[in-house]
């Protein structure tokens, strides 16, 4: 028999909800917040829009005094699996879904969609196939096994980038038909005689 769900009662909005509702803090004695999360989104968003200008420098003068420690931090996440395979997720959704990027005509214009609900759904078919396969991401591209298919379950894999390249859709000028014989107009007049034309 399964547990029942525990709830709390938001101080905000006085509803009882799930305490998975609720961010978790140490100081309190349950180790929840006092609000939903939720209601504390609202307050956050609240107080930035009438703290608009204070909130803006606050973050710049963060950046600007952190910005070598984001910048090592964000270089090692990127050599970790889940931060190539976030990467690898971005570029996905700019193909798909923006149509500013130089290679959406290939991907998005085409009805190509990426069909995991999140980067997390992703990551963890990902990680799947990598304990059945036994590969390392870090060093191959993602792939759809149906050119013409979805980033979804089932159709994508990770290859070589010699592999992926031979998987791609045949270009336009891969597919001009050519005429299988070539007519030459051949000179018939004796060489010497050309030469004394053009003297």
């Amino acid at each position: 028999m399964s547990e029942p769900i525990k709830t709390k009662t938001c101080f905000k909005c006085k509803q009882a909800k799930p305490t998975s509702e609720f961010y978790k803090c140490s100081n309190h004695t349950d180790g929840l917040g006092s609000n939903c999360k939720e209601c504390d989104k609202q307050i956050a968003n609240n107080y930035r829009r009438i703290h608009h200008t204070e909130c803006l420098k606050t973050e710049n003068q963060y950046n600007q005094t952190h910005r070598l420690y984001r910048q090592e931090y964000a270089s090692q996440y990127r050599k970790t699996i889940q931060g190539h395979l976030r990467s690898i997720w971005y570029q996905m959704l700019r193909r798909c879904r923006n149509p500013q990027h130089q290679r959406f005509k290939d991907y998005g214009a085409r009805g190509i969609h990426v069909n995991f609900a999140c980067f997390e759904d992703f990551y963890q078919y990902v990680k799947e196939l990598m304990r059945q396969q036994g590969f390392d991401p870090r060093t191959l591209t993602i792939d759809r096994i149906d050119n013409n298919g979805h980033y979804e379950p089932g159709n994508i894999q990770f290859v070589t980038m010699a592999e992926n390249c031979h998987n791609r859709r045949p270009r336009k000028k891969d597919q001009l038909s050519y005429p299988s014989t070539v007519i030459l107009n051949v000179v018939t007049e004796p060489l010497t005689d050309v030469v004394s034309h053009c003297k």
